[in-house]
């Protein structure tokens, strides 16, 4: 059994997720405890640029083509980037644990074992 870290108390801990589902829709803590959201990849932008990159390199823009480039692998990147972070950010949330004590969600490795 895990003990909150900050209260130090074990009879009031208890698994996030089905704590939070036990909660009424009007309940005051449904929303600031609910699942973080999942990211929406939109991958428009890196394809459209990296169709028009093509476009204009056989066109001989090199300049401009290879800055299409430059900004397809960066958009790229940083959806790759987002995406990561909310899939770990959902993770964490399954696994968290809540602390109905201290109304404070915790991860177990943040709890103490008792």
């Amino acid at each position: 059994m895990l003990a909150c870290p900050q209260c130090k108390g074990t009879d009031q801990v208890v698994k996030l997720e089905p704590y939070w589902r036990s909660l009424g829709q009007d309940a005051e803590g449904k929303r600031d405890l609910a699942c973080p959201p999942d990211f929406k990849a939109q991958w428009q932008w890196p394809a459209g640029c990296l169709v028009g990159a093509v476009l204009l390199l056989s066109a001989s823009e090199i300049l401009w083509g290879l800055a299409l480039l430059v900004v397809a692998a960066v958009t790229t990147v940083v959806i790759r980037y987002r995406s990561t972070q909310a899939q770990e950010a959902r993770a964490r949330w399954h696994t968290s644990m809540y602390c109905r004590h201290c109304d404070r969600p915790f991860t177990p490795a943040e709890g103490l074992a008792s």
